[in-house]
């Protein structure tokens, strides 16, 4: 349907993390972080649209519990939590949590989204491969929602996956008290986390490198303090946010929307 253009002015927002690669597709909305003007551009076949916050709007679900307390408080130590699907793990997130998991005594990792059986014998069997015991992994399958949140209170640290980072999931771990560590690269995939720690005001927690990641996520873990205060303050700091302004957002659309309009009237 598109390609026959039925409207003189198309965009394409949100459901597609790249270009449409269709001469009818005038527009694609993004964002300054996700796509930098002139390094990005190259990458679409549409013109580029940017917001001028973050291209996502976040409204929490109202049946989300509180975050909690502090797991590692009771623990006695951290945990790491892998909450994406399981389609974005790689070999070399494998190897980067390994390198994480080993360097900080009794810290954990649970693992969200992987089938049972099967695939969780061969991830154990990957992380073995670079000395990570079976205890230190905690694997859970597909949980229906409600479940799926209340694993957040095991949960001390987020670690995003890359190159393909998370985007509503990272909205919804911030939002339940787990700080993300993310690790930001050159294309849209592995920039949303830069996006949404950035539009919170936690760039402190995107990493450029391998090394900066374990740098950034091993002192967090090693800051029992500052965890505990992250966690207590994450819903505040989200809410005076751009990510949960609506009426904003919804405006800046549509000055997207009129700005298009207008070029296609005058050209």
């Amino acid at each position: 349907v598109f390609a026959r253009k039925p409207a003189p002015v198309q965009l394409t927002y949100l459901g597609y993390p790249a270009t449409t690669g269709m001469s009818a597709m005038d527009y694609r909305v993004s964002d300054a972080r996700l796509d930098p003007p002139g390094a990005a551009d190259g990458h679409y076949t549409e013109r580029l649209l940017r917001l001028p916050h973050s291209l996502w709007c976040f409204r929490p679900p109202a049946s989300m519990p509180e975050p909690g307390p502090l797991p590692a408080l009771q623990s006695g130590h951290v945990t790491f939590g892998s909450l994406n699907s399981m389609l974005k793990l790689t070999p070399q997130m494998i190897a980067l949590w390994s390198r994480l998991l080993l360097s900080i005594p009794q810290a954990r990792l649970v693992l969200a989204t992987v089938a049972a059986d099967e695939a969780q014998q061969r991830l154990a069997a990957e992380f073995a491969r670079h000395g990570v015991p079976g205890e230190a992994l905690s694997f859970r399958a597909s949980l229906a929602r409600e479940q799926f949140w209340a694993l957040h209170r095991e949960i001390d640290i987020a670690l995003d996956t890359y190159p393909c980072n998370g985007g509503a999931t990272t909205c919804e771990t911030l939002w339940l008290g787990v700080p993300v560590v993310s690790l930001a690269g050159s294309v849209f995939q592995s920039r949303p986390g830069l996006s949404l720690l950035s539009v919170i005001g936690l760039p402190e927690l995107i990493a450029r490198s391998d090394a900066d990641y374990l740098r950034i996520a091993r002192e967090l873990a090693l800051d029992r303090e500052r965890l505990s205060r992250l966690r207590r303050g994450l819903r505040q700091r989200m809410r005076s946010s751009p990510l949960l302004d609506e009426t904003g957002f919804t405006r800046a659309l549509e000055a997207l929307y009129r700005d298009a309009w207008r070029k296609w009237c005058v050209e």
